[in-house]
């Protein structure tokens, strides 16, 4: 008896130190089988807890969590689940580490990334000055993004650039002699089609970044009005 008492202390006492103890690690500890573990927790209602409870530093060594966090840093618009594979953290401490990091959502991330990488090209090539030679479909190419998408990245981190007169942008300004003026969707639209007059509503709305909601009714009035 007393040394069942023996082993329901010791438990007791290991689990208000390490809840996470597995019952193996628990009956290695005391000399007994798995088993009698479990029916000694469950038998004097001593409460387990789970890997779950353990703090990061004590599930991981200090060198991965350094390594996990420093890949964060490199590449935070990974998926969460991408990343819990990479580096064999669970999903839930991957993303307990991004908040410690400040990070926000990967997606948020990558939006955040491509904004930084087109603010730099500008500056490089003085995409915001009369300078600039090349076109919206140019810039977009050179990212290997849609021309909708550079729009939206520009209108999302207020980024100009300035585009020749008959080069066709989202209606960010465009350069006109020592004047810069900026062009309605109507008149974008109206130029896209004007120009390319086989081109679908699809097509239009890919190459301008508007939806084709607004380009079907843009392109309805444009063609009434020549009746």
């Amino acid at each position: 008896m007393p040394k069942r008492n023996d082993n329901k202390i010791k438990i007791e006492e290991m689990l208000s130190e390490k809840p996470w103890l597995t019952l193996q690690e628990i009956g290695d500890e005391l000399g007994i089988s798995r088993e009698r573990v479990r029916q000694i927790i469950k038998q004097h209602n001593i409460h387990k807890g789970s890997f779950t409870d353990r703090t990061l530093d004590e599930k991981y060594s200090t060198e991965l969590i350094s390594q996990v966090k420093q890949y964060l840093s490199s590449y935070p618009f990974d998926s969460v689940e991408d990343t819990a594979k990479r580096t064999g953290l669970t999903v839930s401490d991957v993303e307990q580490l991004r908040k410690e990091l400040k990070l926000e959502a990967p997606q948020a991330e990558k939006v955040k990334a491509d904004g930084l990488l087109l603010k730099e090209y500008i500056d490089k090539k003085s995409l915001n000055t009369s300078k600039n030679p090349y076109s919206a479909e140019q810039i977009a190419k050179h990212f290997g993004w849609s021309i909708q998408k550079l729009n939206n990245i520009q209108r999302k981190f207020n980024l100009d650039i300035y585009y020749p007169v008959g080069n066709r942008s989202s209606g960010i300004t465009i350069e006109r002699g020592t004047k810069t003026k900026k062009k309605s969707s109507r008149q974008i639209i109206r130029t896209a089609y004007r120009e390319n007059p086989n081109l679908s509503v699809s097509e239009i709305s890919e190459l301008t970044g508007y939806p084709e909601v607004l380009v079907k009714r843009e392109l309805i009035v444009l063609k009434n009005s020549k009746k």
